[in-house]
């Protein structure tokens, strides 16, 4: 399986969900990942010969199935979705993508005031070092969503911290 492939794939659906929304792709989404993708991948993953890169592009795909899944109201299949990326951006060892679908799981969480989720994935934490300004912007983001959802009253006390994989 070519990750190249599967990234002009998303690519071409993400401007589909876009300009047409979650609920005019998610079929198409879903059935790619769930019929093509995900198969192949479970196989190379058992030989043990599963890219780095591969992991890293499916679980763009499986985020993108998380976000048009919440976007039609499916918020315990988004949730799963999420995770599943998760898993696999941690297994490929791409630090910023977890951050990226932590914050989306956050964002999630405090749209449906889901507290419970909104920490049973609370990253490990780090500083990140000097030279890393667009992820610490993105951990910034991501502890941004959790700080603020609704009925939360208090700013923190001090900057977030970077998140890491592995929490």
């Amino acid at each position: 399986m070519d990750a190249r492939v599967i990234e002009e794939m998303i690519k071409a659906l993400r401007r589909l969900d876009n300009r047409f929304g979650g609920g005019s792709t998610r079929g198409v989404v879903l059935g790619y990942l769930n019929n093509e993708v995900s198969p192949i991948l479970r196989v190379i993953q058992a030989q043990g010969t599963a890219s780095r890169r591969l992991m890293q592009v499916v679980a763009e795909l499986t985020q993108l199935a998380g976000w048009v899944s919440h976007d039609v109201g499916e918020n315990n299949l988004a949730r799963w979705y999420f995770g599943e990326s998760l898993r696999l951006a941690r297994a490929a060892g791409d630090t910023p993508f977890a951050c990226e679908v932590l914050a989306g799981m956050s964002h999630q969480a405090a749209y449906i005031r889901d507290d419970r989720t909104a920490n049973s994935r609370r990253p490990k934490i780090s500083r990140p070092p000097a030279t890393s300004a667009g992820r610490r912007s993105l951990n910034t983001d991501a502890m941004t969503h959790s700080l603020t959802r609704p009925g939360r009253t208090s700013a923190p006390a001090r900057s977030p911290p970077a998140c890491a994989p592995g929490g």
